[in-house]
């Protein structure tokens, strides 16, 4: 899995969190990320999240190791902050369509 999803915005489209929009702040493994929002949402105890459970946005929020490694209150501001300005924006990004983050299809068979 690449690592260029790392900062991007995403809208929550599945469990108590519907609506809801994070940024992806690491990679847990093929099929899930941690996201945070930066205010119920924090660095400290971000959520981690299937990718099939996200709708992922064009906006990104540049995220470096450095800031997500250093004081966590400036990058929970930078987050939030980010959030907000795509949702001011009022463009809802088209979902991005990459092969590497595409969860897999589940073809269903023909009952008979």
């Amino acid at each position: 899995m690449e690592h260029d999803i790392i900062g991007i915005t995403a809208v929550s489209r599945a469990g108590r969190d519907k609506g809801r929009r994070f940024a992806v702040i690491d990679i847990a493994d093929e099929s899930r990320v941690y996201v945070a929002d930066g205010e119920t949402r924090r660095l400290e105890k971000p959520k981690k999240k299937k990718l099939k459970h996200l709708s992922l946005e064009k906006a990104r929020i540049p995220l470096d190791e450095t800031l997500l490694k250093g004081d966590r209150g400036a990058a929970d501001w930078l987050i939030g902050s980010g959030i907000e300005t795509s949702k001011k924006a009022g463009k809802r990004a088209r979902m991005i369509h990459c092969r590497a983050f595409s969860p897999p299809s589940h073809a269903s068979a023909p009952h008979g």
